[in-house]
């Protein structure tokens, strides 16, 4: 019997190839990494992009074995399996990667991941933080100590592996810690003033400057800068690397107004504008630092209960997003001035995340609109709560001040796991 005359598959030239890699999206990327090794290592070169790919909604998790997610092309609710190496619980996304938290106590594990490609780096033992083993110690929840004591944002300078410095506030005293992916040590700095009951908001890295919004209890600090030089190094590196770090001092808003009403054993207190939460965005047109104030209308209601002893309150709180709040930063004297447009400008935030991106690279994707993930539900006694607070803020609406579009369903929020926005890719490894 003859064999077959098969024709010899014959790969396209290079720049034919990029051309066509560049115009598809990331769905049809991921399906030609899985012919053969010629097009895995193709598609995920870091030179060659897909199509702009619409940021997804990351649930908050139900188990450390899959993430569930939202799809805003798609209009769909996906979900991906993490292989035993992958498994851990969501903390946040920065720059391409998700930060996982896989507990373990003491011996708990911080590593970098794309859950698209499955590259996977890992953080030095929090075990090098010299507060951390005193922090799981004295943590009732143990099953989610390294959680709490990383409770605050972590931010990448950058999505290079081999660039790339990680930087969070951590513990009880809101010390901050660097390091490497792959180091063998964190290097921590008391930067805040504890003692003024100083504590950070968020973090950001933005042209060779780490960020670090603050605000203080009793110093009444409004704008400001404050400028740092650390002394950074890993146990095998020679010399030193000088990081540049900027606290910026929170801009203090002042609420609208607030109603208290009271009927027997219930107390009702509405704040509009009562309480906010604040990001730093770098802009994606001029590079300029803002300054983002998601304002919030707060609900409390309080059950009081009679006993013999005491007389004690249960109170609920919900907060309702009423609008967002733009400042720019300026970056020496941290003075704040009020803008009214984002330009050609797309913000996504979440507890998790925040994203900036520029609306001309897709299509469908309009300008001057914030898209927010909100909690809702403040209460925190309760394991499983309901996030119904989300949708679309329009800074160009009819209205002074833009408007809020509420848009999706709710979500169960379970009790310390965020949501965030994130971009799928396989470019990072």
């Amino acid at each position: 019997m003859k064999k077959a005359n098969y024709a010899r598959w014959q790969t396209p030239p290079m720049d034919i190839l990029e051309n066509i890699l560049q115009r598809l999206n990331l769905s049809d990327h991921i399906r030609l990494s899985t012919v053969c090794k010629f097009w895995n290592s193709t598609v995920t070169r870091s030179d060659i992009h897909c199509s702009p790919q619409f940021p997804c909604l990351l649930y908050p998790q139900e188990s450390p074995k899959y993430l569930k997610f939202y799809g805003l092309s798609e209009g769909k609710v996906l979900e991906i399996k993490l292989p035993k190496r992958c498994r851990g619980w969501f903390h946040s996304f920065r720059k391409g990667w998700l930060i996982m938290i896989r507990e373990q106590g003491v011996d708990s594990k911080v590593f970098l991941l794309n859950p698209i490609s499955k590259a996977q780096h890992q953080l030095p033992s929090l075990k090098t933080i010299a507060s951390f083993e005193q922090s799981v110690n004295g943590e009732e929840r143990t099953a989610c100590a390294a959680s709490a004591f990383l409770d605050y944002k972590i931010e990448l300078s950058s999505s290079n592996i081999s660039e790339c410095i990680v930087a969070v506030f951590v513990g009880p005293y809101k010390e901050l810690s660097l390091c490497r992916p792959g180091g063998k040590r964190w290097n921590t700095f008391q930067v805040t003033d504890y003692f003024k009951d100083e504590y950070p908001l968020d973090l950001l890295f933005s042209r060779g400057v780490f960020y670090a919004l603050v605000t203080s209890t009793y110093s009444n600090k409004n704008g400001g800068v404050r400028p740092f030089i650390l002394n950074f190094r890993d146990e095998d590196e020679d010399e030193p690397c000088a990081v540049e770090l900027k606290l910026v001092y929170d801009n203090i808003e002042e609420p609208w107004s607030s109603l208290n009403r009271g009927h027997g054993d219930f107390l009702h207190r509405i704040n509009l504008n009562g309480n906010h939460r604040a990001y730093l965005f770098e802009s994606t047109t001029n590079n300029e630092i803002l300054l983002i104030h998601h304002m919030m209308d707060t609900f409390e209601s309080s059950v009081i209960e009679h006993q013999i002893i005491e007389r004690r309150m249960h109170p609920s709180k919900y907060s309702r997003t009423s609008e967002f709040k733009v400042y720019k930063i300026d970056p020496y004297s941290g003075s704040f001035i009020r803008v009214h447009s984002l330009g050609d400008q797309t913000f996504f935030i979440a507890s998790g995340s925040f994203l900036s991106l520029q609306t001309s690279d897709f299509i469908g994707l309009k300008g001057n609109r914030i898209y927010f993930q909100g909690q809702g539900l403040l209460e925190h006694c309760v394991p499983t709560t309901l996030s119904n607070d989300s949708g679309v803020f329009y800074l160009d609406g009819a209205y002074v001040g833009g408007y809020v579009e509420r848009r999706w369903q709710s979500i169960d929020n379970f009790r310390g796991h965020a949501q965030s926005w994130f971009v799928p890719s396989l470019r990072y490894s």
